[in-house]
């Protein structure tokens, strides 16, 4: 008889348990945990209820739109950040090639970089395809054009919108590919490093909402597409951002499996 998956006979064609936990926790969980979250803010109305707590309807604008702490420091600082992040880990992988002692860090920095520069490129795609409004430019929120959801029909004779997604900050969000650096070299650094992506991400998030330049919803979304980016990059690499890492039982991406 043909063997049934959890079979661990000869022949079984079972994924390994090692696999099976790598894909349920970081692509079946956070994919859970994005939709639970997305129904709770579509649910209990959190776009509109956060922007109307940093709307002034006496000002007819959100204060924090052009204040310095929100636009100077951290939205063009935060945008600045990111950048020099990315410049830094790519240069790190050039000079890996050339200097014995930084050989080590060569493919995981620019692992980093490319998931930054990937997640950036996606989410600028994404701003072009999906026609969403920000929503300083709502009616509600002293605009002047009407609500338009994701999966909407939008009226044509409004001009298009670039709001969708956060890519302010899906930027900090692709920094969930340190987690995936750490992940196996160092377990306690990778949870760290997590939560500081999540934090970050969140921080940046929580700038533009209170600048009416993004829904909570918009930044749900830019959290999911960095940690796929990460994700992904980090399958097509093998697996293996350090000297000495193995797939230990874990799917292989082609390339490391020589292109069968």
């Amino acid at each position: 008889m043909p063997s049934l998956p959890g079979n661990s006979g000869p022949g079984s064609a079972a994924i390994p348990s090692g696999r099976r936990r790598f894909w349920a926790l970081h692509a079946l969980l956070p994919v859970v945990l994005f939709v639970v979250t997305l129904i709770g803010v579509k649910l209990g109305h959190v776009d509109f209820k956060v922007a109307d707590a940093w709307f002034s309807a006496s000002a007819g604008k959100f204060p924090a739109r052009d204040a310095h702490l929100t636009k100077v420091i951290f939205h063009d600082g935060g945008n600045r950040l990111i950048f020099f992040i990315a410049m830094g880990c790519t240069a790190l992988s050039l000079l890996g090639r050339v200097t014995r002692r930084l050989r080590p860090y060569s493919r995981a920095a620019i692992y980093v970089a490319l998931c930054i520069g990937i997640t950036a490129g996606l989410a600028a795609i994404g701003k072009q395809l999906t026609n969403m409004d920000c929503p300083w430019s709502v009616t509600r929120y002293g605009g002047d054009r009407p609500y338009v959801s994701l999966f909407s029909d939008r009226p044509e004779n409004l001009p298009r919108g670039g709001c969708f997604p956060g890519a302010h900050s899906s930027g900090a969000f692709a920094l969930f590919a340190l987690y995936f650096v750490w992940r196996r070299k160092n377990p306690r650094h990778a949870r760290a490093a997590l939560a500081f992506a999540a934090a970050l991400g969140t921080l940046y998030a929580a700038t533009q909402w209170a600048r009416g330049a993004h829904f909570v919803s918009h930044d749900v979304w830019a959290a999911l597409l960095a940690w796929l980016v990460c994700l992904g990059c980090y399958v097509m690499f093998g697996k293996r951002l350090w000297p000495g890492d193995s797939d230990s039982g874990e799917i292989q991406s082609p390339a490391a499996m020589g292109g069968n």
